[in-house]
């Protein structure tokens, strides 16, 4: 039986998946708020930029968030981070656009699971 390799599209929504923050808050008394935790995704990883390079190879990545009013002095954020190697043949603008893509279709899905 042979095993199906993932598409690196697929690998990069995987490891979205998992640098996805989720998070509510609501104002409670003026001054004060309490924060729900509603997923817990990996911190950005800034070690990976000093370690020494894999090959030479070049690490890029961003980071995005958005903040969602629910109304009632409510809010949700959602913030996701996402890098990948960019090998040789591949031009930096349409790597960053694809994380781009990827990131944005996370934060969508993230915002969709908790707002409906």
């Amino acid at each position: 039986m042979k095993l199906k390799k993932k598409s690196k599209k697929a690998e990069l929504k995987e490891q979205a998946d998992k640098n996805t923050t989720v998070a509510k808050k609501k104002v409670v008394a003026k001054g004060e708020s309490e924060e729900e935790e509603v997923k817990s995704g990996v911190p950005v990883d800034h070690i990976k930029k000093h370690k020494p390079r894999e090959k030479e190879r070049r690490l890029i990545g961003m980071s995005k968030g958005v903040t969602k009013n629910m109304g009632d002095y409510q809010s949700l954020r959602v913030d996701c981070w996402l890098s990948d190697f960019l090998e040789e043949d591949e031009n930096p603008i349409e790597k960053y656009q694809e994380l781009s893509e990827v990131i944005d279709e996370q934060l969508e899905l993230e915002v969709d699971k908790v707002l409906g």
